[in-house]
């Protein structure tokens, strides 16, 4: 694609927004998120921080390379395909802007105390939920998920959001570096080789799931089909059909149409059914 800003400005602003939402760019209501999600991660310890920066940088970068892939530098599409280009309709444009101003000021639900004293709606809301949860994974692991006390200071806790905003930013920074300014654009899948092959086809799970678990429950369904319901199942139930047949092929005889033969069927049907609770009273 690229370019499709000019042709889908609304749809460009709106994903410009989620995109800098979920990379954490304040005052957006991703930055919010982020920063708690970061400030408790730091609380458990390095490590964990750590993995939550690195997933920071990471998601900042691919939400930018696929903005930059999409919507600025050259078209990458056929003329005949550009000519086709428009925005998308209403019913489409105007759920983007309302999830566009959630994104926007949804955050503030949830502002850290440094500033103003905090508001913690969310938490306020939802910590019996999570208060369950804990508890339950406690049981389950058989000691107490307790993090190690760290003091929220003024200076700590600016210095998690400067490092959560400085992460960010070089993530979309990294991302225009290569897709925008360097105007580098993905290879083609048949390309890759080493680690970037196997990143590519995502570790091979979908080829693993085709050829471990489709496949066989394909050639299952196949020999089923071919061997079970043709020879088995269709020859039980020709089978059913063919003594119906038969039976209803014996029992038309005695439709004679004549009044006498029915009489007398009667008479010997009632005399049968005396003749067993007769016997039977016996």
């Amino acid at each position: 694609m690229g370019g499709l800003k000019k042709q889908m400005k609304i749809t460009w602003i709106t994903f410009l927004i989620g995109s800098l939402a979920i990379s954490g760019i304040p005052p957006f209501s991703g930055f919010f998120s982020k920063d708690l999600i970061l400030e408790k991660a730091y609380t458990y310890g390095t490590l964990f921080y750590g993995l939550g920066i690195i997933t920071a940088l990471l998601t900042a970068f691919y939400m930018f390379r696929m903005t930059y892939l999409t919507f600025y530098g050259e078209s990458r599409v056929s003329s005949e395909k550009a000519s086709h280009l428009h925005e998308s309709p209403l019913v489409m444009t105007i759920p983007l802007i309302i999830l566009s101003i959630g994104a926007t000021v949804t955050g503030f639900l949830e502002v850290p105390h440094l500033f103003y004293g905090g508001v913690r709606i969310l938490t306020s809301y939802f910590g019996p939920v999570f208060i369950r949860g804990i508890e339950i994974s406690e049981r389950i692991v058989k000691q107490p998920l307790d993090a190690r006390e760290v003091g929220t200071t003024t200076t700590v806790e600016l210095s998690l959001i400067a490092v959560s905003i400085a992460v960010a930013i070089s993530g979309i920074f990294i991302a225009r570096m290569i897709f925008l300014n360097g105007k580098k654009v993905p290879d083609s899948e048949e390309s890759h080789t080493g680690i970037k092959r196997i990143l590519t086809k995502k570790y091979y799970v979908d080829e693993f799931y085709h050829n471990f678990i489709v496949e066989p429950i394909l050639l299952l369904g196949k020999f089923l089909a071919d061997h079970v319901e043709r020879n088995f199942l269709d020859l039980m139930l020709r089978g059913t059909g063919r003594v119906a047949v038969a039976i209803s092929l014996v029992l038309r005889r005695a439709q004679t149409g004549i009044v006498v033969d029915y009489a007398i069927l009667i008479v010997l049907g009632t005399v049968v059914i005396l003749s067993f609770f007769l016997l039977r009273g016996l």
